[in-house]
């Protein structure tokens, strides 16, 4: 009775062998339960999330608890990797029913699909902080079968819940009046200032937010946000959230203090924070920035990237079952490994002989190397070629270990994100290799995962078109594409794309775009995705790409489009600033306006490469050797002989340049 074994998610794939019947959510299960008047536990998780698979071995193998949730129960699995849209609509629920979320997440439904009871983990049996998991099946039961009015009334309590946190608010005529600069201010409020990053509970990185503070800092020189960037950064590239022997990011820690990481690590986390730091370095460049950028990327295509050139989506937290296992040490082995090193080691990654963390070591540290040398009275040169190599070891014996569990779903958003990456890595690194990799990932994109009328599928393997993230975050990475390479092939994708979300997505009288396409025809009713919580919110990004093809293909009604999605939102921007992050930079970009460079000369391609090389905020770039007119920003320019940059802004031209370095001479920002 169970019916994953021929699923295509490897999370579900998991669950095939319990004795659980699970079912796939698909109009036959929901028939079903219509039909034997049973209500749904809906149970949704992904094949790295840690609590997934402890709940799994806790309670889903065990004959007598499975026994009960057949009985009772129609008992539906979700990835909520290969259906973001239940996710989603589902997390809602249990936020307006519990005020939190998290994965794994367990919904309770009516028959006719409609929430009335959520949680996310359960143990086996109640503690003093949650409630068991079989005495919530035996509640969830009785009452549904008992006391079916009161489920129903919760239910309708719940459905007005998610609709009345879901509407927009009105805007006062102070809201409106608010600009992009006293928007950011609001950001100020989650500053954790000693620890860096946002907020006092469990730490992620929060790269929407830290490129908003990047952006804000560049363009009003706003000492503040620069410091807490850079701050953040610092502590992340110290702490354990980032990996000091085989680089890369894990996805949050669950300390404030950047100590204890959740060890996963996911594509969509690195990639992000690949292109904030390379966007960085470009700006203020730092060899530890430059040295985290190169070492996650290193990390993804050693362990992530498959044999097409795509990018897998995650590794897991637990080896055989351990959570940490692969990333941790024991006292022992690290002294037989480094026996006559002077062991600064040991003390700068906070090594101990009963160990920091479930009597293993976690490597960690809270100071610069460059302070750790002053205090030892050594350079930092020496200091840090040691830890280096001490490194290097552990690399080696760590690479003889059993792996972490990959989930090998090619995800089209997050592969999107990835090629943003690593186009934006090559600014810094100028290693073709890094080119090559980011256009190869749009290419087999557009090859692999598309249909037979070149629509953008939501992963290999999968019938159904990308959700709007997938489109929003193809569409940016076109983009950079067109701007790193200065071939319009890519531009003229990015416009057909934007074209097919606008077919795709748009449903109501509305300036913003719906998550679901219309095809899929399974799909809850979703209000507008604005907010966001990994990754960027994919309205916001479309709004960006729209004010971009706005000025390069002169399309002003595309320019209207970004300007009214951000109108739309600008009440919850300005009362959630950290989780409408992106909103925020696309208010700022329209605010200062995209610097518009044209390059037109026989230096074309060496001045555009230069220009890129720097950091000019929100710009956009087309180049030609030849003087053309097939794209307004190269219209009736160009001068025999030499090659100058014309620069605009706002819908004003300064007299051209003829040098990179002149630019800023007429640029103000």
């Amino acid at each position: 009775m169970n019916e994953l074994r021929d699923a295509i998610s490897p999370y579900l794939r998991q669950h095939a062998h319990q004795p659980v019947h699970w079912q796939c959510w698909n109009e036959r299960t929901l028939a079903q339960a219509r039909q034997e008047d049973k209500p749904i536990i809906l149970s949704i998780g992904y094949s790295t999330c840690h609590w997934c698979h402890v709940m799994a071995r806790e309670s889903f193998e065990d004959t007598a608890v499975a026994e009960f949730m057949n009985q009772h129960f129609i008992c539906i699995k979700i990835d909520r990797e290969e259906r973001p849209d239940l996710d989603r609509h589902f997390m809602r629920a249990c936020e307006a029913l519990t005020g939190d979320g998290g994965w794994p997440l367990h919904v309770f439904l009516t028959p006719g699909q409609r929430p009335f009871y959520a949680g996310t983990y359960f143990p086996p049996q109640a503690n003093a902080k949650r409630a068991g998991w079989m005495d919530t099946l035996q509640l969830v039961a009785y009452n549904f079968y008992q006391n079916r009015r009161t489920v129903e009334n919760e239910a309708d309590r719940t459905a007005t819940k998610m609709v009345r946190l879901q509407a927009a608010p009105a805007q006062t005529a102070e809201q409106q009046a608010a600009n992009s600069q006293s928007l950011a201010a609001g950001l100020q409020r989650h500053f954790d200032t000693l620890h860096g990053g946002f907020g006092q509970g469990s730490k992620f990185p929060n790269t929407m937010a830290l490129e908003w503070l990047l952006h804000q800092a560049w363009y009003h020189s706003d000492l503040s946000s620069y410091q807490h960037l850079h701050h953040s950064l610092e502590r992340m590239l110290q702490g354990s959230l980032h990996d000091p022997v085989g680089g890369g990011f894990a996805r949050y820690t669950v300390d404030h203090e950047w100590r204890v990481p959740h060890f996963e690590k996911m594509l969509y986390d690195n990639a992000l924070m690949a292109s904030l730091l390379s966007k960085l370095q470009r700006w203020q460049p730092r060899q530890a920035y430059l040295q985290a950028i190169r070492s996650a990327l290193g990390f993804l295509k050693r362990e992530l990237q498959a044999p097409n050139g795509l990018f897998y989506a995650a590794l897991s937290a637990e080896t055989a079952g351990i959570e940490g296992a692969f990333y941790t040490w024991t006292y022992d082995e690290l002294t037989a490994l480094l026996p006559r090193e002077p062991y600064w080691f040991f003390e700068y990654y906070h090594i101990t002989q009963e160990g920091n963390w479930d009597n293993r070591n976690i490597l960690y540290a809270n100071q610069s190397v460059s302070s750790f040398a002053n205090r030892l009275g050594l350079s930092e040169a020496t200091v840090q070629a040691y830890l280096d190599s001490c490194k290097a070891k552990l690399f080696r014996l760590r690479e003889q270990r059993p792996c972490p569990a990959r989930d090998e779903q090619l995800l089209t958003a997050w592969n999107a994100l990835t090629a943003s990456a690593f186009l934006e890595a090559y600014l810094v690194t100028q290693q073709p290799a890094d080119l090559q990799t980011g256009l190869a990932i749009l290419q087999q994109l557009e090859q692999t995962q598309t249909d037979s009328e070149g629509l953008l599928l939501h992963q290999q393997g999968s019938a159904h078109h990308a959700y709007l993230d997938g489109y929003a975050y193809y569409i940016q990475a076109l983009l950079l594409a067109h701007k790193v390479t200065q071939d319009t092939r890519w531009l003229e994708k990015a416009r057909t794309a934007t074209e097919q979300t606008y077919n795709l997505f748009q449903k109501r009288q509305s300036p913003l775009l719906s998550f679901a396409p219309k095809t899929l025809q399974d799909a809850p009713d979703l209000a507008f995705e604005v907010s966001e919580e990994d990754t960027p919110a994919p309205n916001a990004v479309m709004a960006m790409n729209l004010q971009q093809l706005g000025l390069l293909l002169h399309r002003p009604e595309w320019t209207d489009r970004s300007s009214s999605m951000i109108a739309a939102v600008r009440t919850r921007l300005q009362e959630h600033p950290l989780t409408h992050a992106t909103w925020g930079q696309a208010l700022l970009a329209q605010e200062q306006g995209w610097l518009e460079l044209a390059v037109v000369g026989p230096e074309a391609p060496a001045q555009s490469h230069a220009i890129n090389q720097q950091y000019w905020g929100y710009y956009i770039l087309m180049s030609t050797d030849t003087p053309t007119g097939a794209y307004p920003l190269l219209a009736h320019r160009g001068e025999e002989a030499r090659t100058p940059i014309y620069v605009c802004r706002n819908y004003q031209c300064q007299r051209p340049v003829y040098k990179v370095r002149d630019i800023d001479l007429v640029v103000k920002h």
